[in-house]
């Protein structure tokens, strides 16, 4: 699952991925925007010195290309912001991915020898420290047999026997 995670945060912080794209597209589009405006008030502005226009629709010209200006900053910075937070969020997805290797290395029980499981120490949901005992592992040949603990939910599913006495 944290793998998925990470390959798509990786994806959507590529500059061609198709997250950063379309971002990046609404830039583009909002800076060909404001270059038409921008042509268009300094049309109106020839017109306006040539008497061949209102002052009304130079300004409203003005306004449209002042307009445009703030969207494409708008849309740059929001590119921006957006590529920063698609790197911070792989780099999380990574560490996360770290993070688990390290924890599931802390808690998987190595044995010294090969043998049976006698007896399982603690609980379900129990807490246990380094020094204490968390199972009794044997040799098979001394492995004496099953008893009805052997039957529990927890020993079926983690394949655990418990030690059991002779009749």
């Amino acid at each position: 699952m944290t793998t998925n995670l990470y390959q798509l945060a990786k994806e959507n912080a590529l500059e061609d991925g198709a997250f950063l794209r379309s971002a990046a597209s609404e830039y583009e589009t909002a800076s060909a925007k404001y270059e038409y405006d921008s042509l268009n008030e300094a049309k109106q502005r020839r017109l306006l010195k040539e008497k061949a226009t209102s002052q009304a629709s130079y300004d409203a010209a003005a306004t449209q290309a002042e307009v445009s200006f703030q969207q494409r900053i708008k849309a740059y910075q929001s590119y921006k912001s957006l590529a920063r937070r698609m790197q911070i969020e792989q780099l999380n997805a990574k560490l996360q991915i770290e993070a688990q290797r390290s924890n599931r290395d802390e808690f998987i029980i190595h044995a010294a020898e090969d043998g049976v499981v006698y007896d399982v120490g603690p609980s379900i949901g129990e807490l246990v420290s380094l020094q204490m005992v968390l199972l009794e592992i044997g040799k098979d040949s001394l492995f004496i047999g099953r008893t009805a603990r052997d039957n529990c939910t927890y020993c079926q599913r983690n394949n655990v026997f418990h030690e059991s006495t002779p009749e």
